[in-house]
C-alpha cells in the first residue's frame, strides 16, 4: 500500500467511515495522521527526551481538529492522559469516545508541549 493510499484509508477511519464489517462509531477528529517517533533536545537544560505519537499530516477545514488549533506537524502524544504512541492506539482511543466528547489532547509542537481542548465531532454526511 502506498503512503497516500494508507493516509486516505486512515483519514476515512478517523473520520468514522465504516468499511465492510466495521461498525460506525467513535468521535470524529478530522485529521490525517502518521506514526512518528523521535528525540527532542532542550538546549537550555541540555536534556533530551524521546517521544512517540501520531504526527498530524493534514487538518480538514471546519473539523474539530481545526477548531481546537491542531496544526500540520503537531505530534499527538496523548488523549485525556491516555498515551497515543502510534496511530493505531490513537484510533482505538477515539473510537471509544462518542461525538460531542470534550477531550484534552497533548501535542508536541516544535520544542513545546501543549494541551488542546477538542470537542470530537460527528462525521459529516457524504464523507
Amino acid at each position: 500500500m502506498t503512503r497516500s493510499a494508507f493516509a486516505v484509508g486512515l483519514l476515512l477511519l478517523l473520520s468514522g467511515t465504516a468499511g465492510p464489517g466495521l461498525a460506525q462509531e467513535g468521535g470524529w477528529l478530522g485529521a490525517e495522521l502518521a506514526t512518528q517517533t523521535g528525540t527532542s533536545y532542550n538546549f537550555a537544560t541540555r536534556e533530551s527526551s524521546s517521544f512517540s505519537g501520531s504526527r498530524v499530516e493534514d487538518v480538514m477545514a471546519g473539523s474539530p481538529a481545526a477548531a481546537a488549533g491542531l496544526k500540520t506537524g503537531d505530534v499527538i502524544l496523548s488523549v485525556d492522559d491516555r498515551p497515543a504512541e502510534n496511530v493505531d492506539k490513537l484510533v482505538a482511543i477515539l473510537r471509544q469516545m462518542p461525538a460531542g466528547s470534550a477531550v484534552r489532547v497533548r501535542v508536541k509542537r516544535d520544542d513545546a508541549r501543549l494541551d488542546l481542548n477538542v470537542v470530537l465531532g460527528k462525521r459529516p454526511q457524504g464523507n
